[in-house]
């Protein structure tokens, strides 16, 4: 399938400076009442990747090889990037099975790189398992003084929404440095990131994206992984959902599984507090195993049974996630969800 045909993407200026927060605080988990204190409507934006500046690669999950993210690697040196890369990805033993290090030797690095002022980007290496077991290890104070573009995907939705929350600064769901960075994405997250105030708009015209439930909504972006995001629930990094929209994906799920999830989130609320939806790709989404056949609900079918009447603008199929032709998007900024117009657009930069 030709990306380029599945969505046409433009490119526009914000005419103001978006500003900074004072308050690097986020949302907070609330033992007492066992619930998420309001959002902030501040929020802290990393500054843009300029030529000549540093990326740093890590791997806060699973270990990974200099030549699954040599494509990664190409593209941040194409872009003038000076690459810098963790002992996490370097220095691989293969002591912590599948893990790329101890827990408190991933947190360590990474902070590392957070506290590091010529560093303007921290770009995972890859998913995989284990990024939620360093989350109370790390210094959100610190990171919320030291804002800088923080991306991936996948298992790292859980640092992702963290951040998010407990340190203000907007973060990025998008490539990790094991893809392909076929041209689509390159050209998505050059628009993205390496343009001061860039705003994103999305057209998605393909048959293969469909409307789950019409209407229009303007909300704050938030979500990930599937499986990660109830993964958080109960926990102090549990997403705020209220007036959002979420954007939703997996891989490699069953349909039961979706069901258990998506009946999870629904029972914590999520559903009845966003603003809209948007669902991503899934693997085999209309696959009906493993039970005999026509005796199991596809992906499809229960996306449409939880969300079909939920009265708020719900899509499904949008690239994004675990495909190779991605856009990313922005946790914290504000977007327009048409589903009449079949369009997003990012209502303000997610870059200061």
């Amino acid at each position: 399938m030709d990306r380029r045909k599945f969505i046409t993407a433009s490119t526009a200026w914000l005419a103001a400076s978006s500003l900074m927060a004072n308050d690097k605080s986020g949302s907070r988990f609330d033992p007492q009442t066992n619930t998420m204190s309001a959002h902030t409507k501040n929020i802290v934006k990393p500054k843009g990747i300029y030529p000549g500046g540093t990326i740093a690669i890590t791997a806060p999950a699973s270990p990974t090889s200099m030549y699954e993210i040599r494509n990664g690697l190409r593209f941040f040196k194409d872009m003038g990037c000076k690459i810098e890369l963790g002992a996490s990805i370097k220095n691989q033993k293969n002591e912590n099975r599948y893990l790329s290090g101890t827990d408190q030797q991933r947190a360590d690095e990474f902070m590392g790189f957070v506290e590091r002022p010529e560093i303007e980007a921290i770009i995972a290496a890859r998913g995989g398992f284990g990024t939620i077991r360093m989350l109370d290890l790390l210094d959100y104070n610190i990171i919320a003084a030291n804002p800088k573009i923080i991306m991936g995907f996948s298992d790292v939705t859980a640092l992702l929404n963290a951040i998010r929350i407990k340190s203000s600064l907007v973060t990025y769901h998008g490539p990790v440095a094991a893809m392909s960075f076929d041209n689509f994405t390159r050209t998505n997250l050059r628009q993205l990131i390496f343009s001061e105030h860039a705003v994103q708009f999305y057209e998605f015209k393909d048959n293969s994206i469909s409307v789950v439930s019409p209407g229009l909504a303007q909300g704050e972006l938030v979500g990930g992984n599937l499986t990660m995001l109830c993964s958080t629930l109960g926990t102090p990094y549990e997403f705020d959902a209220m007036n959002k929209i979420i954007f939703i994906e997996d891989v490699s799920e069953h349909g039961y599984q979706v069901d258990r999830m998506l009946a999870q989130l629904k029972l914590a609320g999520k559903f009845n507090q966003c603003k809209g939806v948007i669902f991503g790709t899934f693997s085999n989404i209309d696959a009906r195993k493993p039970f005999y056949p026509n005796r199991g609900y596809s992906i499809r079918e229960l996306i449409h049974h939880y969300l079909a009447d939920l009265g708020k603008p719900v899509v499904l199929g949008l690239p994004f996630g675990h495909v190779d032709s991605k856009i990313t998007f922005p946790i914290g900024i504000n977007i327009e969800l048409d589903t009449n117009n079949k369009s997003i657009h990012f209502l303000e930069s997610s870059i200061s």
